[in-house]
C-alpha cells in the first residue's frame, strides 16, 4: 500500500509529464508555424478567386470559398496540429502530409474543434448562422 508520501508524489510526477508533453508540443506546433510563415496563402488566393468570380458566377465562387475554408482549415490548423503531436521529425512529415491528403473531413472536426477551442476560445459547437437553425450533427 502506497503511503501519502508516495501517492503525492507519483501525483507530482504525472503533472511534470503531463506539463512537459503539453509544452513539447506547443514548441512543436510554434516551430511548425514559425518554418511555414506562407502556409496560408494558397487558401487566401483561392478566397481571393472566389471573391472576383462572384459577379460571373455565384456558383463558381461557393465552390471556391468552400474549397479556401477546407485548404485553410487542413493546412493551417489540422497539418500543424498532427505534426506537433508526432515526436520524430521525419515521421511527422510524412504522417501530417498523410492526414491533410485523406478525403472525408468529417473524421477530423472533433480534432479541429476542440484545437479551436482551446486555442481560439470558440465553442464550435454553439455557432449557427444568425436566423438559422443549428442543423443535427450527424452520429
Amino acid at each position: 500500500m502506497d503511503t501519502p508520501f508516495e501517492i503525492e508524489r507519483d501525483e507530482a510526477i504525472c503533472d511534470f509529464i503531463d506539463e512537459a508533453i503539453e509544452e513539447f508540443t506547443l514548441e512543436r506546433l510554434r516551430s511548425y508555424y514559425l518554418t511555414h510563415t506562407s502556409l496560408a496563402l494558397p487558401a487566401f488566393a483561392i478566397y481571393d478567386e472566389a471573391v472576383a468570380s462572384l459577379a460571373a458566377s455565384k456558383s463558381a465562387a461557393l465552390v471556391l470559398c468552400t474549397t479556401a475554408i477546407e485548404l485553410g482549415l487542413k493546412v493551417t490548423l489540422l497539418r500543424p496540429v498532427v505534426y506537433g503531436l508526432v515526436h520524430n521529425e521525419s515521421v511527422a512529415d510524412l504522417v501530417s502530409e498523410l492526414v491533410v491528403k485523406q478525403n472525408g473531413f468529417d473524421r477530423f472536426m472533433p480534432l479541429l474543434a476542440r484545437v479551436v477551442s482551446e486555442y481560439g476560445g470558440i465553442d464550435v459547437d454553439v455557432l449557427k448562422m444568425e436566423g438559422q437553425a443549428r442543423p443535427e450533427r450527424a452520429g
